[in-house]
């Protein structure tokens, strides 16, 4: 029987399979809820019937879906979380036509622009903390780390008591200076990177202005 979240939930009891049970109360289909966690609908399926246990980023996964209300937004199946949309990152920095960094990079940022303006949506709490959901890899280190940085700078911009605890992974930081911008340190670019950057993102090496945050 497997356990969610530091084993303060569990997932069977007796009978009642609590994530299906949710599921339902949520008026959730499998597959939209296999799109909130950034999964396939395959293995929400799997976990219902018992026959799949789920690894511990899923499990806390479960656990933030529990904490929902029947009125949020996640209700309607379609309004992305964080997990949902690094998958949509993956499979587009897959394509082909996506193989300069500078490609890579212009994809990114609209990826982190979109996040953000879905974040800015969102009027509580449960929802935020929901939309902060670990995420899967994005198979880019810098964006892994990026997205480590904004779940930070959206935590203390929507007030919550903590930030998320996966952000805390030492390995989500860069080693190498990324100057989002196109700029590099020292010339113009640079010095607006580091006098106007996301703070959560300086402090994980990536200079990237909080005005361009912004969707126009």
């Amino acid at each position: 029987m497997p356990n969610i979240y530091n084993n303060l939930i569990v997932i069977y009891t007796g009978e009642v399979n609590l994530i299906q049970a949710k599921r339902r109360e949520l008026g959730l289909s499998q597959v939209n809820l296999a799109f909130l966690m950034g999964t396939k609908q395959s293995n929400i399926s799997a976990y219902e019937r018992g026959v799949l246990e789920p690894g511990s980023v899923i499990e806390q996964r479960f656990a933030a879906l529990l904490e929902l209300h029947p009125q949020s937004v996640f209700c309607d199946g379609g309004f992305p979380t964080l997990a949902s949309q690094v998958v949509e990152l993956r499979e587009l920095l897959a394509r082909p036509q996506c193989k300069s960094v500078e490609d890579q990079d212009s994809v990114i940022i609209r990826a982190l622009i979109d996040s953000h303006d879905r974040f800015g949506e969102l009027n509580n709490q449960v929802d935020q903390q929901f939309f902060l959901m670990q995420p899967g890899p994005v198979g880019l280190h810098r964006a892994d780390v990026a997205f480590a940085g904004m779940a930070v700078h959206w935590s203390r911009q929507g007030g919550l008591p903590r930030v998320p605890n996966w952000t805390r992974n030492p390995e989500l930081f860069l080693q190498t200076p990324w100057f989002v911008d196109g700029g590099q340190e020292g010339n113009l670019l640079g010095s607006i990177g580091v006098a106007r950057g996301v703070p959560a993102l300086r402090a994980r090496g990536i200079f990237l202005a909080a005005t361009n945050l912004e969707s126009v």
